[in-house]
Protein backbone atom coordinates (compact mmCIF):
# COMPACT_ATOMS: atom_id res chain seq x y z
CA UNK A 1 0.00 0.00 0.00
CA UNK A 2 1.56 2.90 -1.13
CA UNK A 3 1.11 6.61 0.64
CA UNK A 4 0.53 8.03 -2.61
CA UNK A 5 -2.36 5.66 -3.39
CA UNK A 6 -3.68 6.57 -0.09
CA UNK A 7 -3.87 10.22 -0.95
CA UNK A 8 -4.92 9.76 -4.02
CA UNK A 9 -8.19 7.97 -2.47
CA UNK A 10 -8.91 10.68 0.41
CA UNK A 11 -8.77 13.49 -2.37
CA UNK A 12 -11.32 11.58 -4.42
CA UNK A 13 -12.90 10.55 -1.32
CA UNK A 14 -13.11 14.45 -0.11
CA UNK A 15 -13.95 16.09 -3.64
CA UNK A 16 -16.47 12.91 -5.05
CA UNK A 17 -15.20 12.05 -7.92
CA UNK A 18 -11.84 11.49 -10.27
CA UNK A 19 -12.14 14.93 -12.60
CA UNK A 20 -12.04 16.93 -9.60
CA UNK A 21 -9.54 14.90 -8.10
CA UNK A 22 -6.90 14.67 -11.00
CA UNK A 23 -7.45 18.56 -11.19
CA UNK A 24 -6.65 19.05 -7.54
CA UNK A 25 -3.45 16.64 -7.75
CA UNK A 26 -2.45 18.12 -10.85
CA UNK A 27 -2.77 14.98 -12.92
CA UNK A 28 -5.05 13.48 -15.76
CA UNK A 29 -7.95 11.21 -14.63
CA UNK A 30 -6.36 7.35 -15.73
CA UNK A 31 -3.81 8.31 -12.87
CA UNK A 32 -6.14 8.99 -10.60
CA UNK A 33 -8.53 6.02 -11.63
CA UNK A 34 -5.21 3.61 -11.93
CA UNK A 35 -4.34 4.31 -8.55
CA UNK A 36 -8.40 3.94 -7.18
CA UNK A 37 -8.00 0.78 -9.09
CA UNK A 38 -4.68 -0.60 -7.39
CA UNK A 39 -5.84 -0.22 -3.88
CA UNK A 40 -9.27 -1.56 -4.65
CA UNK A 41 -7.24 -4.78 -5.87
CA UNK A 42 -4.50 -4.99 -3.05
CA UNK A 43 -7.14 -4.72 -0.24
CA UNK A 44 -9.74 -6.54 -2.03
CA UNK A 45 -12.87 -4.94 -1.94
CA UNK A 46 -14.29 -1.57 -3.77
CA UNK A 47 -13.66 1.30 -1.85
CA UNK A 48 -16.11 3.55 -4.30
CA UNK A 49 -19.89 3.09 -5.50
CA UNK A 50 -19.97 4.98 -9.19
CA UNK A 51 -22.25 7.00 -10.27
CA UNK A 52 -23.35 9.00 -13.12
CA UNK A 53 -22.40 12.36 -11.24
CA UNK A 54 -19.59 10.94 -9.04
CA UNK A 55 -18.53 8.42 -6.38
CA UNK A 56 -19.76 7.38 -3.11
CA UNK A 57 -17.60 5.82 -0.12
CA UNK A 58 -18.79 2.06 0.27
CA UNK A 59 -18.78 0.56 3.91
CA UNK A 60 -14.72 -0.77 2.87
CA UNK A 61 -14.24 2.92 2.02
CA UNK A 62 -15.43 4.50 4.84
CA UNK A 63 -13.40 2.37 7.22
CA UNK A 64 -10.29 2.80 5.62
CA UNK A 65 -10.51 6.65 4.74
CA UNK A 66 -9.74 7.91 9.14
CA UNK A 67 -6.58 5.77 8.14
CA UNK A 68 -5.38 7.17 4.99
CA UNK A 69 -5.59 10.78 6.86
CA UNK A 70 -4.21 9.89 9.75
CA UNK A 71 -1.35 8.35 7.48
CA UNK A 72 -1.11 11.61 5.75
CA UNK A 73 -0.96 13.98 8.24
CA UNK A 74 1.82 11.90 9.71
CA UNK A 75 3.41 12.47 6.87
CA UNK A 76 3.25 15.83 6.90
CA UNK A 77 4.17 15.98 10.83
CA UNK A 78 7.33 13.79 9.50
CA UNK A 79 8.49 16.17 7.07
CA UNK A 80 8.26 19.47 9.19
CA UNK A 81 10.27 17.38 11.84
Amino acid sequence: MELSDLLTFSTVARLGGITRAADELNTVQSNVTQRVKALEAEIGTALFERHSRGMTLTGAGRRLLPYAQRMAALSREALLA
